[in-house]
């Protein structure tokens, strides 16, 4: 299937919006006041959904370079989560927890990762033996 728009495209896009997701995701969550496990997992899943939404359309618009969409995704928010994570030993699980969250939502949004459904039971048929 060939790409929906040229990838220059994609790459200047790309230049934009990964370090603004990781900025305004994952830089956020780290350096804002969350206090109770509540609002910890609410921050996690607003990275989570972030990334899993900006996976899905550079997946979409440029299904043949999904390798490189990833990694254009997960750089840029590894880069503002890890000194974060590093430095205040205290955060290091919740660190820890949003930038895995960044990569798996990546990894699902852009299709590199799937996950498997269990499908139907199979049909057996009506015949005798």
């Amino acid at each position: 299937m060939p790409p929906r728009f040229p990838t220059w495209q994609g790459h200047l896009l790309a230049v934009i919006v990964s370090p603004l997701a990781a900025f305004f995701a994952v830089f956020n969550v780290l350096f804002s006041d969350v206090f109770g496990l509540g609002q910890r997992l609410q921050a996690i899943v607003y990275v989570f959904v972030v990334y899993l939404i900006v996976g899905w359309v550079f997946g979409r618009l440029w299904p043949m370079r999904r390798r490189s969409w990833a990694l254009w995704l997960i750089v840029p928010g590894g880069l503002f989560g890890l000194p974060f994570t590093v430095a205040d030993h205290g955060w290091t699980v919740y660190g820890v927890s949003v930038i895995a969250a960044m990569i798996l939502a990546s990894l699902l949004g852009t299709g590199l990762l799937t996950v498997k459904s269990a499908g139907s039971p199979r049909q057996h048929s009506s015949r005798p033996p």
